[in-house]
């Protein structure tokens, strides 16, 4: 039966092969007094009323130098000195203190001496006398001081109080660690208290005084307060704790083993005592140079050594100078002596051989000045030497492992040297070697380090021993082959080298058991190994190892039953798995250092979920094996990084509790992977396989290098979908729209590299399971397959967006931004001068201000921000805070990393990133320090980045604030990249925190500190979004006294940027044509302006359009097509260009639409269709672009062409506020008004291009299923047969059908095939193909002729068309079918076979002769075009040539009225086709409030069948015009209503009519004499003024006497005026208007002319009228030698004689030949006009 080994008191050593004997350590506990309030109570006694003679003894242990009083032991019930007749303390100082007092009086006296650190013992010993009496003071058995004077007399004090421990009355609480206080009533001899300090809880018998005068004895082993007195005198504690680890057994030996159990049950196993220094015997030592080791006697010197040999001398510690003079003591050995040198005195040996070569000798020598010297080996006095001798006095230094002068060098081992500034007695020596009880040396060495200087755990304050050389360090093993378990109690502090288990059989298990494993297991970087030939099972509470490794044979598992953490690696020798517990948690590394775990580990043990971790987000675990981790139980994973990859494939969850990242994961059917809220990086391929889920329970942050590949489902249980950063690389494949859940699964994904998107889709059809935003950070990121569904869709500045090639369409359910920001709409971007910009120094700077240091007065603060370095191997600074009061920094390193410091009144130091960060891609970062804790951090990309422990607060400054340069601006500091969403708290972030916020754009509020810093709440101090894009000012959100202003340094004269500093625009790539669909309300389109590209836009949800650029512009580009829903609003202040990449531009709104957009932009040539709209303007620029509308718009701003730019309106409604119609051309045409908003400052601007109003008599037709028809036969039987019509079209390449002849068994039509040739059909197979007339589909007025001679077979070679009289080649012929007469069995215009392939244009003027016509015949019926002709002015208005059949198609009301036949009786049914009538007119029902303007421009016009009505007034401008068959009318007062200006060309006017109510009614400033058939009527003032112009009238109406000639060369001359025939009127100015010069001379013999004004000089022979009236005021001068004719002359004004060259005329009046009975004279006229003179006669034939 096996034996056990007790080891019970205060400590021991344990050493040696034990063979089977149990080990039981259960050393005393003490208790621990917190300062505060713990006491202990012991009830009054009179054995405790102690008047005389008394001794009172304890063990103490404090903290050093806190300055307070701390009592062991009084008798008081109030902190009240003179209460207690006696008391012992620790005074404020350190010393032992007694009082005594006599309840008035009190005296208090200190010991000479402080108690030193760790434990002492203390004593006083009182003789009483009174005053006199004589006390001693007693430290760790050394009489310190005698008192014998002073004292109160307290024999005669009783005060029958309790007897107090800790504590005076209520204050003087003990803080520290007290033990075995004893009371005597008598004085205990100065060697009793030597015995005493020998050992705590020494037995009594041990001393003299025995237990005879022991009136109270407390050893303080538990909270029970026994009394071991013989008295009883037990009390009762409050409050103080009772430790277990004050006390411990030190291993010794390497050898030390046993086969039995190992119990620590209470207690300190110190297994690191088996560490020592290993020297060389050469050039190993240590040494110090401090003068704490100078003794010259009375001291003492200790050590263990282990000397590889005992045949020489070895120094172990030596204390010298340059020679034995100055040198003072050598201690060590001589062969297998103990030797100790005094130098320069003697050399002094044991004289006993005792030592052994290789085992551990414990050696010690006493010197003493009255004992000599005596040695020790193992505790027992092996010699003495009488020498009493001082050793010299020293300044030299100390030496460990060789003497003074460099001999001697130790070869072995050494540790455990302690020196005492005592002489040790004989009990305490061996105490050292059996280590029975605490001794606290003035130095002490360990050497248990594990490498490097030795520390000195002395009392004397002293450092660190330097090592010289390379001392090794030999650790050793504790070798238990049975169980080992620590109690509750118990501690086990581990070997540095090995603690080692090796049993076979059964299962060899270590249990640790105790309270608090944290400080009651200790591995001191010592080794766990098992050999167990099976199973090995660890028990381990949650201890903290720092290797582990087993031996186990081939079929053995580790079995780690429970928590526990592993600090730096895990081996299982039989290569099984390594197997984990449910329901644990396992830990790996530390928070400095990560362990590498090369083993399987896998849960599979029990029930309930396992969690392995590392320590800490900086340092995670490395595991290299994952082989079914998660095999039997569901797991936990947090800090971990699994380099190799990783199958989730077990129908198990593996949920992350922490940071983790893994070289490639797959997530099998029926496995789940929860992310948990937290950071998971992932730099291979993580697939999601068909039935198998990642949840994103929490949110978190997604990291992925390479492949996302999800067949399976992505869910968002909880509604907080994460973050994915996409990092780095090429040939990706993301699945990104598979979701399980209720939500976007993915809240933001960051495309930062070359990423393509190989196949599945961007989100789903619906994208409530898409990622919620996009954001193409850098790189490109390229859909190649599938479809694009999602919320946000960012492309920052050095971005790509390429949609899929395949599926072009993108939706965004939210906002779709380009305009180079990263989180909004723009950034900061800067350059600098390092990169040879020459002049860019450009940075932001925030003045100071009083809320830059609300951080200063909580002491935490974060910066933090999103950057882009452009380029490699510079400074680059962020952030930066150092002009005057250094407050912080952060900038790029060279090295590549990020660099800052937070600056303090404390201690912080620079931190140096580890991630690389200039490499072009976008990242995060944020500088933290929190004052409470100490912890200084850099966080980039939401993960913990480097962080060290400060000190201090932060500084307040009055210094400024840059962002992008360096506080003293050197040129190389500035940044060259780019800045986002800028912040600083008042507030120390966490990870959490700062990834919770991260991609919180502007306008969302942040999800922690959202609200600003106060003086006494932690929160925002600023909030730069970065989103402004223009302008030099950087808003800081909700606290603008902290904005920002951007500037250049200028070379060192910092000016505001005007510009700024913004970000360029990222690419959304429409190479393949995408789509981009808004398809929610609220949505925003952030774009840069000029240079952002949209192919088609298709708006479903009401949109805001935001074009950012530093210079102010607001443009963007929309190439292929805008749709707008029905109901939906697309709003934009700025201009979208609108381009066609050769394709038609397609515009699709709704007339319930409203289009808020500042202006559309045609920017390229080809035909843009615009339907129904609402916009504010549509800009047409000089690239030549067409718009056709393709239904009623309106713009509430303007309509703008210029040069190249055509607008067509295609018979829809036009309405604006404003047309300038700069350079272009405006076509109103078909059946359109043009409609003027009745606002201020509505009408035609500063206009120079073309404006066409193209009416016609004729009718308009829209290229759907507009026709006229009729079922009757206006065809020959036989033929031949003309048909002619007038034709107008701008439209190519489709196929448009003139003429339909048809009946279901004949087919006879002309159409314009898709090839823009003209086919005739008649009959089923036989045609005939013309040659393209492209030519003449170009908008204006044609005129055709089909012949078709006969209807035989042969005739199809014979037809014939001509266009404008040209004659169109024919390009192939059919006639092969049946030859059929055309039966005009259903007669179409404007349509093709059966209706189809509408006209889209108009047509006219369409007749059928029954024969061949001449060439002369078209010229005659083309002489007049549609624009032209009137009900008066038609081509053959006579019908000369003989049509059969004729359709003007000149009806004003279509499709209301039918159109006529003017000479047959086919009146033709009109179905959709308008009349071609044009209007420009005021949106004003009546009169409008603001009458449009058509003034101050030089636009050419042509404006045929238009009214023009309710302007303000028209001016003509000095463009081309030509008005024909015209309505103008307003009534409007005031102004010149209808005027053609002088620099205007007129090239017609006809048939227009005016009707004006204003002050004036037609006023033309230039000479014109083709006015024909024009009608004013103006209520004003005037109806016809010219100003400076000859104006000629034909068959036009007005009232003549109106007129007004505003100069002396303005006439107006009326031919036919008012529709009378042969009646010519003038008004002639003063200057003159001489009969040669006018046009249209009047010669009507039958006619009347009258000359209403001015002067009329006719200079014309022998020209006869009927009437001359000259009015009165005029005056008509007839040139010399002319003669003019009249048959009445009414002349009422003057017939001038008298000017020379107008003396000799004569105007003869009556039958001149002769004068017959007929002829009339007015002899009023004649008598008044003067011809009474005698120069001139008149003859008369009586």
């Amino acid at each position: 039966m096996s034996n056990t080994i007790q080891i019970n008191g205060t400590g021991g050593i344990i050493e040696g092969n034990l063979g089977t004997a149990n080990v039981n350590v259960n050393l005393d506990s003490v208790l621990e007094f917190d300062g505060v309030n713990d006491k202990i109570t012991v009830s009054d006694h009179s054995s405790l009323d102690i008047v005389g003679d008394i001794t009172l003894s304890a063990w103490v242990k404090i903290t050093m130098g806190e300055s307070d009083f701390k009592t062991i032991i009084s008798k008081s019930p109030a902190l009240n000195n003179a209460l207690t007749p006696w008391q012992l303390r620790i005074d404020d100082s350190d010393k032992v203190e007694f009082v005594t007092g006599d309840g008035s009086n009190t005296n208090r006296q200190s010991s000479t001496n402080a108690i030193k650190e760790g434990w002492n013992h203390i004593a006083v010993t009182v003789d009483e006398n009174g005053a006199t009496s004589v006390c001693k003071y007693f430290i760790n058995g050394v009489l310190d001081r005698t008192i014998s004077s002073g004292w109160v007399d307290y024999s005669g004090y009783t005060n029958n109080d309790d007897l107090l421990v800790g504590v005076l009355g209520t204050g003087y609480f003990h803080d520290g660690y007290l033990a075995d206080v004893r009371i005597y009533n008598a004085v205990v001899s100065d060697a009793d208290v030597a015995i005493l300090a020998s050992r705590i809880n020494g037995d009594p018998s041990l001393t003299t005084a025995g237990t005879t005068n022991l009136q109270g004895w407390w050893k303080l082993n538990n909270n029970s307060v026994t009394d071991s007195s013989p008295n009883s005198n037990n009390g009762t504690a409050s409050g103080p704790t009772e430790r277990f680890d004050q006390f411990h057994v030190d291993v010794y030996d390497n050898s030390t083993t046993t086969d039995g159990t190992f119990t620590v049950t209470q207690g300190k196993v110190e297994g690191k005592a088996l560490s020592a220094a290993d020297f060389d015997g050469s050039t190993d030592y240590f040494s110090q140079t401090d003068s704490a080791f100078n003794y010259t006697n009375n001291f003492t010197l200790a050590a263990w050594i282990r000397p590889d040999s005992v045949s020489t001398q070895l120094v172990v510690l030596s204390r010298g100078g340059t020679d034995n003079a100055s040198s003072q003591y050598t201690f060590g050995i001589n062969s297998q002596q103990i030797r100790l040198t005094k130098e320069g005195v003697d050399n002094l040996d044991s004289g006993t051989n005792v030592l052994v070569a290789d085992k551990w000798n414990h050696i010690a020598v006493t010197i003493s000045s009255t004992d000599g010297v005596t040695f020790y080996h193992n505790g027992v006095n092996v010699g003495t030497n009488a020498n009493t001798t001082n050793c010299n006095a020293s300044s030299g230094g100390f030496y460990v492992g060789r003497r003074w002068n460099g001999d001697y060098d130790f070869d072995g081992e050494i540790k455990e040297i302690k020196i005492f500034d005592t002489v040790k007695s004989a009990d305490q020596v061996a105490s050292l070697y059996s280590n029975t009880y605490p001794q606290t040396p003035e130095h002490y060495f360990k050497f248990d380090e594990g490498s490097g200087n030795a520390n000195n755990l002395g009392t004397s304050g002293i450092g660190v021993l330097s090592e010289v050389g390379s001392c090794g360090r030999v650790n050793g093993t504790l070798d238990l082959d049975g169980t080992l378990t620590i109690a509750a109690n118990g501690t086990l502090s581990m070997p540095r080298g090995d603690l080692r288990m090796s049993k076979t059989g059964v299962y060899p298990t270590f249990d640790i058991n105790c309270t608090n494993v944290a400080t009651q297991f200790i591995h001191n970087n010592g080794r766990f190994q098992t050999d167990a030939a099976g199973d090995f099972q660890l028990t381990a509470n949650g201890a903290a190892f720092y290797k582990i490794i087993t031996n186990c044979s081939s079929s053995g598992n580790l079995e780690l039953q429970e928590s526990m953490t592993i600090e730096k690696e895990v081996v299982n020798g039989s290569g099984d798995p390594i197997q984990l517990t449910g329901g644990q948690t396992y830990t790996f590394g530390t928070a400095t250092q990560s362990a590498d775990i090369n083993e399987v580990l896998r849960a599979s043990n029990g029930s309930g979920t396992v969690t392995v971790q590392g320590a800490s987000s900086l340092y995670p675990v490395n595991i290299s094996q994952y082989d079914d981790m998660a095999r039997e139980l569901n797991l936990n994973l947090a800090n971990v990084n699994v380099t190799t990859a990783v199958n989730f494939n077990r129908d198990k969850t593996v949920t992350l509790t922490g940071d983790c990242e893994f070289d490639a994961v797959t997530v099998s059917s029926g496995d789940t992977l929860d992310l948990n809220g937290q950071r998971a990086e992932v730099s291979g391929i993580l697939t999601i396989a068909d039935g198998g889920t990642m949840n994103t329970t929490n949110g978190g942050l997604l990291v992925c290098g390479s492949n996302l590949i999800a067949s399976g489902a992505i869910e968002d249980i909880d509604g907080t979908p994460l973050n994915v950063i996409v990092s780095s690389g090429t040939g990706h494949r993301y699945n990104l729209g598979q979701s399980g859940g209720g939500g976007p699964w993915c809240e933001n994904l960051l495309v930062n590299g070359n990423v393509t998107h190989n196949t599945g889709n961007i989100g789903n059809a619906s994208s409530a399971h898409a990622p919620k935003n996009i954001i193409v950070g850098n790189g490109t990121f390229t859909q190649s397959g599938g479809t694009t569904t999602m919320l946000d869709i960012t492309v920052a500045t050095g971005g790509t967006f390429t949609p899929s090639q395949t599926d072009t369409t993108v939706t965004c359910e939210g906002d779709f931004t380009t305009s180079g920001g990263l989180l909004g709409a723009s950034c900061l971007s800067f350059t600098s001068d390092k990169l040879g910009n020459s002049g860019q120094q450009d940075y932001a700077q925030v003045d100071d201000h009083a809320d830059l240091d609300f951080a200063s007065s909580r002491n935490a603060l974060t910066l933090e921000c999103w950057f882009k370095v452009d380029h490699n191997d510079t400074v680059d600074y962020l952030f930066d805070r150092r002009d005057g009061q250094d407050v912080f920094y952060l900038h790029v390193d060279p090295s590549n990393v990020l660099k800052g410091r937070i600056y303090t009144n404390g201690t912080t130091s620079e931190l140096t990133g580890t991630t690389v960060v200039n490499d072009q891609k976008w990242h995060h970062c944020a500088l933290v320090y929190d004052g409470d804790t100490g912890k200084h951090s850099l966080y980039v990309d939401g993960k913990l980045d480097v962080q060290e422990t400060g000190s201090g607060g932060i500084y307040a400054s009055a210094s400024n604030i840059q962002f992008g340069a360096r506080f003293q601006f050197n040129d190389a500091h500035f940044l060259d990249g780019e800045m986002d969403e800028i912040r600083m708290f008042a507030a120390a972030k966490t990870a959490a925190q700062i990834r919770a916020d991260m991609f919180k754009a502007e306008g969302t509020a942040l999800t922690h500190f959202n609200s600003l810093a106060d003086a006494s709440t932690d929160g925002l101090i600023g909030r730069w979004s970065c989103n402004e894009g223009t302008g030099s000012s950087l808003v800081s959100t909700g606290n603008t006294d902290v904005n920002a202003v951007i500037k250049d340094y200028n070379s060192g004269s910092p000016q505001t940027l005007t510009a700024g500093a913004w970000a360029g625009a990222g690419t959304f790539n429409i190479s393949s044509s995408p789509t981009l669909i808004m398809s929610s309300d609220g949505a925003a389109i952030n774009l840069y302006a000029n240079t952002t590209d949209i192919h088609n836009l298709t708006i479903n949800g009401n949109t805001t359009v935001n074009a950012i650029h530093p210079s102010g512009t607001n443009a963007f580009k929309l190439f292929g097509g805008l749709t707008v829903d029905t109901n939906k609003t697309l709003t934009f202040t700025g201009q979208i260009g609108l381009y066609n990449s050769g394709e038609t531009f397609t515009f699709n709104t709704p007339a319930t639409n409203v289009v808020n957009v500042g202006s559309f932009g045609i920017k390229e040539s080809g035909t843009f269709d615009i339907p129904e709209v609402t916009m504010a303007k549509l800009f047409l620029d000089t690239s030549g672009g067409t718009v056709n509308a393709t239904g009623n718009h309106t713009f509430t701003t303007e309509l703008e062409t210029q040069s190249g730019g055509v607008y067509k309106s295609n018979g829809y409604n036009v309405i604006a506020k404003l047309i300038d119609n700069a350079a272009g051309t405006l076509n109103i045409e078909k059946n359109s008004s043009l409609i003027f908003s009745d606002v201020s400052g509505a009408g035609f601007s500063s206009s120079a291009g073309t404006l066409n109003c193209k009416g016609a008599a004729a009718a308009s037709f829209d290229g759907t299923d507009d026709k006229m028809e009729d079922t009757s036969n206006p065809l020959p039987g036989s033929g031949p047969f003309t048909f002619t019509m007038f034709f107008r079209t701008s439209k190519t390449g489709i196929r448009q059908g003139l003429v339909d002849f048809t009946e279901s068994s004949a087919r006879g039509m002309l159409d314009v095939m898709d090839n823009d040739k003209l086919l005739l059909y008649l009959g089923s197979s036989n045609y005939r193909y013309w040659d393209a007339i492209t030519s003449y589909l170009d908008g204006e007025w044609h005129h055709m002729s089909l012949y078709v001679p006969g209807y035989a077979q042969a005739d199809i070679a014979s037809i014939t068309v001509h266009i404008d009289g040209n004659l169109i080649n024919p390009s192939g012929t059919l006639s092969s079918g049946v030859a059929q007469q055309p039966v005009m069995a259903d007669l179409k215009l404007g349509c093709g076979y059966s209706g189809n392939n509408a006209w889209d244009g108009d047509l006219a003027d369409a007749r059928i002769f029954e024969k061949a016509l001449t060439a002369d015949n078209l010229t005659t019926l083309r002489s007049v075009n549609p624009s032209k002709a009137n009900a008066t002015n038609y081509s053959d208005a006579n019908n000369d040539i003989g049509a059969t059949h004729w359709w003007k198609l000149n009806e004003s009301n279509f499709p209301t009225d039918n159109a006529a036949d003017s000479v047959g009786s086919i009146a033709l049914s009109v179905t959709g086709a308008v009349s071609n009538r044009i209007t420009i007119t005021s949106s004003a029902g009546g009169n409008p409030s603001n009458y449009w303007n058509f003034h101050d421009h030089s636009m050419a016009q042509t404006v045929h069948y238009t009214t023009l009505e309710k302007f303000h007034r028209y001016e003509s401008g000095s463009g081309a015009i030509e008005y024909d068959n015209n309505t103008m009318q307003t009534s409007v007062s005031g102004y010149y209503n209808w005027t053609i200006e002088g620099s205007a060309t007129i090239n017609s006017f006809t048939n227009n009519t005016i009707n004006v109510t204003g002050n004036y009614g037609f006023q033309c400033n230039q000479t014109h004499t083709a006015f024909d058939n024009i009608t004013v009527t103006s209520s004003g003032d005037y109806s016809v003024i010219s100003t400076g112009g000859r104006l000629e009238f034909s068959n036009s109406n007005f009232s003549i006497d109106n007129v007004n000639l505003s100069t002396s060369s303005s006439h107006v001359i009326s031919s036919a005026h008012n529709d009378t025939e042969n009646l010519y009127e003038i008004c002639a100015g003063s200057g003159g208007l001489t009969y040669s010069a006018i046009s249209n001379k009047p010669d009507i013999p039958n006619g009347v002319l009258r000359q209403r004004t001015g002067l009329f000089l006719f200079n014309s022979d022998n020209k006869e009228f009927n009437t001359l009236n000259v009015f009165s005021g005029a005056t008509i001068r007839v040139a010399d030698n002319k003669d003019m004719y009249l048959t009445v002359f009414d002349n009422d004004g003057t017939w001038d004689q008298s000017t020379s060259g107008y003396t000799t005329g004569e105007i003869h009046v009556g039958d001149f030949t002769p004068f017959d009975s007929g002829d009339i004279i007015d002899e009023t006229d004649f008598v008044d006009t003067g011809f009474h003179d005698t120069t001139h006669y008149l003859e008369m034939d009586l």
